[in-house]
Order: structure tokens, then C-alpha cells, then sequence
């Protein structure tokens, strides 16, 4: 019993001591093993440690190399250190690391091993060049700690971006991996990848990668070179040959051989061969060709081979002229020949202004640098080139425009676009600030005239440079300058009008110079809505008619205007007015006798537009008492007559005498007097008077009408012939010379009255009797 009871304490003693004491316990190592290809890979550690207290792990690599110990890091619930690549600077070795376990009174450890090997990789051969149809091969030593690799190794291939196949195995006979491929069908350089994956049991995985440069060329390479491409019939060319057959040279003859130069096959007995080096030179004569890129084709021939090399040479198109001036003085000019922006060709005139060369047929920039200007023409497809520009430079002014140059481009070339560089005479003109450009698009160098009209181009003008910079498509005649002004001089023929009467406008067109200007456009505009044209005659002169608006004061806008010319403005005013006026037919004078009493009519007409109302009369020139009429006219219409009846009241004591009556009308204030003659006649006296509206008297002659109707007017003609034939039948006995005169003044007489300048058929019968006494 007592035994017993030693037993079970021993037993729970143990257990206990069990439960309390440290442990590791758990050991991992992520990766088993290290794998050091280009590099090496870290491996973790990781370990559980059980028991009482603060408990820390820590450890360290005690073989091949010792450490120091360090502290690992609680992660997850478990104890982790990275052995990290550094540490591994003996290699390929087997790796002690020892753990230790503690918790401050006690600590225990344990020992873990792992593997360090290394993985050497290298191209031993790579097939390259290789020609088309063939395989490539490369070969590969990889060795593992020391020891070839013959397993766990995979290939992968690219050629470009494109996964490759291919064929691997392993040649123990040279301890090496094979790799084989087929290269590309077409010749050249290919970027090769070769990525090896090694998958080692209880190693991680790992990768090395080659690159490298495929060559891939055709089984017969041949060369060819020329000692020059531009050529003129019949010259010499020598065409350098080399071969070679899977790069081995070969020697050439003339039977491996075919040339053509286009469609024309060389003769082969015409060709020399001579060997230089490991090369070959074939010469011979071109044949006779027009100007223009050709082909030379080159057949060769050797064994199974067949090859066709073509190379480009050109036919030179000649190039030639001339540039002079007016006065067939040559002109200093330079030529230069452009291929994007590449100067190929330049040619310079002689001091006779010719020039001559060559050059090869093809698209270009050409450039001419004249004296006064340049000219570049784009794209220019250049088969011949022979004096196809003319260039001139005239001190010449244009009608309207002060030259500071004038420029003549004449180009038959074919070309897409131009730039011209055109410098001009500040000097000749005023300010550069008006400086215009014209151009003329079919300009007459012979006769110096423009065939079209000068339009105006516009470019870039620099005042600094003097020089102006346009771009166009086409060329011609360019003339730059200053505008001359237009000066233009308005005349109305009245100086006002009556509404709906003609209105005659004139005007003279003349430039700075006051020479007349012909063909100049007359736009007339008014502020009253009419609207006309009208173009100046050969002496620059120009008339526009039209009728007057109603009443009022307007304003006529006149612009003159003319290509080349600086355009002209100027105004008039236009007054239209409804004409006010009377006319007075009266007496030249009245004769009445002492004591006698009688009425006259006198006539007041309305010539003009506007009615007049309540007009003032006033007589004067006699006592008052004498006279009886009424003051005021109370309305005449235009073109009415009112008869105004005066009576004359001469009292018997009046004393006989001749004076005068001044009859003044007032209206719109305006003022209408005339002065007749009047005289007192005593009794003894005799006077004839006629019926109211009619006196006729014998020392006088004088006759008064009332007023008459048009058809009057002819009424009236005709007794003024009868009264002349009276007369001349009377004084018949006068001179032929005084009867002449007669009937020329009754021809005067008609005229003034076809011309309505005589207001009154009256008039004219008191202007014959005047003429008469």
C-alpha cells in the first residue's frame, strides 16, 4: 500500500513538472531550402514555444558561418525569423540554425538544418547567322552545387513577342540541353528570348532568362554598288559586285549575270569584267535615253540560286536659260534645288545672265534669289528645265497706285504653290503704314499693259526690312505702293429746285495730279431714298440726273470709286422749295383828263406753287383821294390771275402833270412793285381809251391784255404779224436793212417764247414796240 501511494505522488509529480516546463515544438522552414540561381531566396522560420512566463525565442546559424543571435518576431500565434540572403556567403553548404526557447529562469534550444545550392546557367552556342530554310540551335550548361543538371529543368521560347516551338533534350554526351528551332521565313534580325524554369524538389521555384540576336539571311547574299546614279546618254557606269554563298565568297563571271537599264538590255559582249579584291567591277556605256529615273536591273544566276537586285539611276534632265532685263542686260540670279528641306543641287547665271547644268528628275523645292526679290515654287515635278522663268523689275507706276516696285514673275514650271520675298523703295512713297498690294493675272510684258484688272492681294509687310513676304498659286504682274486719292467736285445746275422738277447733278473725277479720270464709278445716295450709278466719261466727267422730292432740305451722298484708287466721298445739299412769286400786268402809263372818272383792271397772276392769301395792295405816287381799290387780295390759287380793278377820280381843279404810281403787292413776305407812268391830261387834250382791259395810245403805243389762255400765246402771234405786215405795208418806203430787222425781231420775238423765258405774251408786244420807237 505504501508503495502504492510512492507511485501515484511520482506520477502526478511528473505530470506536473510536465505542464510547467519549456518546449519547442512546431518547426517549419518555408522554403525547405534555399535555391540561388541569379540570386538567393530568404527562408522563414517558423517554431511554436510552450511554457510559464515572459517566454522569447531567438536563435542563429552556428555552420558553415556563425552568427549572432536574434530575436524572432511573435506572428500569428507562432515564432518567425528570416534567414535572409546575406547570410549565405558560403555556398553550396549545409546550413545549422539553432533555436533557443526562454522565459527568463530557464531556456532550452534546438537545432534545424537546411540546404544552400547554387544554379549555374550559360549559353554555350548559339546558331547565328543562319539562312533561310535552316534550323537554329542553342546549347545550354546548367550545374546545380557543382553537379550537371539532367532534370527538373523546362524551356520556353520567343522570337519577338511570339511564343516559339521548338525541340529540348538533354545531350549527356557533352553534359549540354539542346534547344532547336526553325527560323523565320524572311531574312533579318529577330530579338530571341530563352527563359529556363527549374522546379528542384524541396527547392522554391526558380527562373533565369537569355536574350540574344538571330541573323537570319539567305543562302546567297550579293551586293551591289554604283560609282555614281545621275547620268547622261552614253556614260560610263561601273557596277561593284560581291557574293558569297552561305558567307563564303564566290568568284563571278560574266555568263551568271543579265543587265538592263528599263526595257533596254546591255549587250554582254560590251561589258568589261575586273576583279578588285574579293569584289568584281562589270562596266559599261548607257544607252541613249530620254531624261527620267530608270531601273537597273541586275539577273544573277549561280548554281540553284537565282537573285534580282534593281537599283535606281536617274537620266539627267539639263538645266538652262537666261535672265535679263528689259534692256537685254543679263540679271544676277541664283538657283538652288531643295528635297525636303535639303539643298541638292545650286546654279548661278554668268555675268550674261545665262546658266547651265543638270540635275536628276524628281519632286522639288526650287528657290530663285533675284536682286530685288526671291521666289520659291513647292513641289515642282521637274522633267525639264529649259529657260522656263522670266523675271523683270520696272520702275513703273500703275494707274492709281505710286510703285515703290513692280515685280514680273513669269513661270512655266508646273508647281503646287509659291512664296515670294519682294522688297520695295521706301523712298518713293509717303508712309508705309498705306502701303497696298496689287496684282494683275494677265500681264502683257510686251506692251507693258495689264489685260485684266489690278486686284488687290494681301500679304505680310514688314517695314523694318522693307520687303513684303506673299504666298499664291499663281504669279504674274505684283506692283506695291500707295493708293492715290480720287478728288471729286459736285455741281448742281440751279441752286434750288421746286418739287418733281429735273434735278441735273455734275461732276468731275481727277486724281492728285489733276489728270482727268475716266471710267471711275459714281454711287449716289441720298437721305430721301433715291439711289444711282453712273461712270465718268474719257475727261472724267459724269452727269446723273433725276426729279426732285417734295419740299425740303436734303442731303446727296456722291463716292467715287475705282480699282487701284483710294476712294472718294463728298456731299451736297439739295433745296427744294415751292416757288412764290407774282407777276404784274399792268400799263407802261395811264393818261386821263381833268375831271374825269374811270376803272382799270390790272392783272396779278400766281407764277408760282404755293396759294396766296390775303395780300396786301398798296398804290402810291397820287393823291389818295384820286385812287378808290380794295387793300387786301383775299386768295390766288397758283397759276390763276385775279383781275384787280382800280378806280381814277381826277377832280376838275387837278393840276395836268405826268408822274408816276408805284403798285407794291406784300405776300409771305415777300414784296411785288412795279411803276407805271401817269399823267393828268387837261381837257384840251385828246386821248383815246379803249374798252376796260384794253388802252391803246398814240404817242405811247403801249397796249395792255388781260391775262390769256395758252391758246392765246398763238392768238397773240398772230397778231403781232399782222401788226408787223401793217407796219411794213405802211413804211414801205424804209430801207430793205430796217425791214431785216424787223422780221428778225419778231424771230427773237418767238424764240423767247418757245423758251417761256417771257412770262406773258404781253411782254413781248411791249418788247417789239420799245425796239420800234
Amino acid at each position: 500500500m505504501k508503495k502504492m501511494l510512492i507511485f501515484i505522488f511520482f506520477t502526478i509529480s511528473l505530470v506536473l513538472n510536465r505542464a510547467f516546463a519549456l518546449s519547442i515544438e512546431n518547426i517549419t522552414l518555408k522554403p525547405e531550402n534555399v535555391l540561388c540561381v541569379e540570386d538567393c531566396n530568404s527562408i522563414f522560420i517558423e517554431v511554436n514555444c510552450f511554457g510559464e512566463g515572459n517566454i522569447s525565442v531567438f536563435g542563429s546559424i552556428i555552420s558553415p558561418i556563425k552568427a549572432m543571435n536574434e530575436s524572432f518576431n511573435f506572428i500569428d500565434g507562432k515564432w518567425v525569423f528570416e534567414v535572409k540572403p546575406y547570410f549565405f556567403e558560403i555556398r553550396p553548404a549545409q546550413y545549422v540554425f539553432s533555436i533557443f526557447c526562454s522565459n527568463g529562469s530557464e531556456t532550452i534550444s534546438q537545432i534545424v538544418n537546411f540546404m544552400v545550392s547554387t544554379i549555374r546557367a550559360s549559353i554555350e552556342h548559339f546558331s547565328t547567322p543562319t539562312y533561310l530554310g535552316e534550323q537554329s540551335e542553342i546549347r545550354v550548361s546548367i550545374i546545380k552545387d557543382n553537379v550537371v543538371l539532367e532534370n527538373w529543368v523546362d524551356f520556353n521560347l520567343k522570337l519577338g513577342n511570339s511564343n516559339w516551338n521548338k525541340t529540348t533534350y538533354f545531350n549527356p554526351t557533352n553534359n549540354l540541353w539542346v534547344i532547336k528551332f526553325d527560323v523565320p521565313q524572311t531574312k533579318g534580325s529577330y530579338d530571341v528570348e530563352l527563359s529556363i524554369n527549374f522546379t528542384i524538389p524541396s527547392y522554391p521555384s526558380r527562373a533565369i532568362v537569355f536574350k540574344k540576336v538571330l541573323e537570319v539571311k539567305e543562302p546567297l547574299e550579293l551586293s551591289v554598288s554604283l560609282n555614281k546614279r545621275e547620268f547622261l546618254p552614253n556614260d560610263l557606269i561601273k557596277i561593284t559586285v560581291s557574293a558569297s554563298e552561305k558567307g563564303e565568297g564566290i568568284i563571278l563571271k560574266k555568263d551568271y549575270f543579265n543587265f538592263k537599264i528599263g526595257d533596254v538590255s546591255i549587250d554582254m559582249e560590251k561589258i568589261s569584267v575586273t576583279a578588285s579584291g574579293s569584289s568584281f567591277i562589270f562596266e559599261f556605256n548607257l544607252p541613249e535615253l530620254s531624261p527620267g529615273n530608270y531601273e537597273l536591273e541586275i539577273n544573277f544566276n549561280y548554281k540553284n540560286y537565282s537573285k534580282i537586285l534593281k537599283e535606281l539611276i536617274s537620266y539627267v534632265v539639263p538645266i538652262s536659260g537666261k535672265f535679263l532685263d528689259l534692256n537685254n542686260k543679263g540679271i544676277p540670279v541664283e538657283i538652288k534645288f531643295f528635297v525636303d528641306g535639303v539643298e541638292k543641287k545650286k546654279v548661278s547665271t554668268d555675268s550674261s545672265g545665262y546658266y547651265s547644268s543638270y540635275i536628276a528628275p524628281g519632286t522639288y523645292d526650287i528657290q530663285f534669289n533675284f536682286p530685288q526679290s526671291s521666289l520659291l515654287l513647292y513641289r515642282v515635278n521637274l522633267k525639264n528645265f529649259d529657260d522656263p522663268v522670266r523675271y523683270y523689275y520696272l520702275i513703273k507706276d500703275v494707274e492709281g497706285i505710286k510703285s515703290a516696285g513692280f515685280f514680273v514673275f513669269e513661270v512655266s514650271l508646273p508647281y503646287s504653290s509659291a512664296k515670294i520675298i519682294m522688297n520695295y523703295d521706301e523712298s518713293r512713297i509717303k508712309n508705309e503704314k498705306d502701303l497696298v498690294i496689287f496684282k494683275c493675272s494677265d500681264w502683257n510684258t510686251g506692251s507693258s499693259t495689264c489685260n485684266s484688272n489690278w486686284e488687290q492681294v494681301f500679304g505680310l509687310i514688314d517695314t523694318v526690312k522693307n520687303s513684303v513676304v506673299l504666298e499664291t498659286n499663281s504669279l504674274s504682274a505684283y506692283v506695291i505702293g500707295e493708293s492715290k486719292l480720287l478728288d471729286l467736285q459736285l455741281t448742281l445746275d440751279k441752286e434750288y429746285y421746286s418739287p418733281g422738277k429735273l434735278v441735273k447733278l455734275r461732276g468731275v473725277v481727277r486724281d492728285e495730279n489733276k489728270n482727268f479720270i475716266p471710267n471711275v464709278l459714281i454711287n449716289l445716295s441720298s437721305d430721301f431714298g433715291i439711289s444711282k450709278i453712273a461712270y465718268t466719261d474719257s475727261a472724267g466727267i459724269f452727269e446723273i440726273e433725276f426729279y426732285a422730292p417734295p419740299e425740303g432740305t436734303y442731303k446727296l451722298f456722291v463716292q467715287a470709286s475705282k480699282k487701284t484708287y483710294l476712294t472718294s466721298n463728298s456731299s451736297l445739299i439739295l433745296q427744294v422749295i415751292r416757288k412764290k412769286d407774282i407777276a404784274l400786268i399792268l400799263p407802261d402809263s395811264i393818261r386821263i383828263e381833268q375831271g374825269s372818272e374811270r376803272i382799270f383792271e390790272f392783272s396779278v397772276v400766281n407764277t408760282g406753287e404755293v396759294e396766296f392769301n390775303n395780300i396786301s395792295v398798296s398804290i402810291s405816287g397820287i393823291p389818295a383821294e384820286y385812287l378808290e381799290y380794295s387793300s387786301i387780295i383775299e386768295r390766288i390759287s397758283p397759276g390763276k390771275e385775279f383781275k384787280f380793278p382800280v378806280k381814277f377820280k381826277i377832280p376838275e381843279n387837278a393840276t395836268p402833270t405826268t408822274s408816276t404810281l408805284s403798285f407794291e403787292l406784300k405776300f409771305d413776305g415777300l414784296e411785288k412793285k412795279q411803276i407805271i407812268g401817269f399823267t393828268i391830261l387837261s381837257k384840251q387834250n385828246v386821248t383815246l381809251i379803249e374798252k376796260p382791259g384794253f388802252q391803246f395810245s398814240l404817242p405811247t403805243a403801249k397796249i395792255v391784255f388781260p391775262e390769256i389762255s395758252e391758246i392765246s400765246y398763238v392768238l397773240a402771234l398772230g397778231f403781232l404779224i399782222v401788226f408787223l405786215a401793217f407796219a411794213l405795208k405802211k413804211f414801205k418806203k424804209r430801207k430793205i436793212k430796217e425791214r431785216e430787222e424787223i422780221v428778225n425781231l419778231l424771230l427773237d420775238i418767238k424764240r423767247e417764247i418757245k423758251k417761256e423765258k417771257i412770262e406773258h405774251p404781253i411782254q413781248a408786244f411791249n418788247l417789239l414796240v420799245e425796239r420800234e420807237k
